[in-house]
């Protein structure tokens, strides 16, 4: 699986075409590397493909699951939907993390 070090510009985000003002987000918030679980995750979910995934609270599924939509809801993506995006999350805690991420 991909391996991440370093830059931003190393993030499987940035090879998904994540537009410039997401990227210039995530390093502001001091991203630099992507952990484990969104290492692994990322790479297939910016090509298309389905994920299913299991890990521990606070190993980055929200937003190993959010980034694919972001980048591609945010204006000037390079592979936009063609319309929004549903989420459907279990509990109350998970949708104010969602929020956050959002916001």
């Amino acid at each position: 699986p991909w391996r991440g070090r370093g830059t931003v510009g190393s993030w499987p985000v940035h090879r998904g075409g994540c537009p410039r003002p997401l990227l210039g987000g995530l390093a502001r918030g001091g991203y630099t590397a992507p952990p484990p679980f969104q290492a692994q995750t990322l790479p297939p979910l910016f090509a298309g493909r389905d994920v299913l995934g299991q890990a521990a609270t606070g190993t980055g599924k929200t937003a190993a699951f959010a980034l694919p939509i972001l980048c591609q809801l945010t204006p000037g993506a390079s592979k936009p939907f063609e319309t929004g995006a549903l989420v459907l999350v279990p509990t109350l805690v998970l949708s104010l993390a969602l929020l956050m991420l959002g916001s």
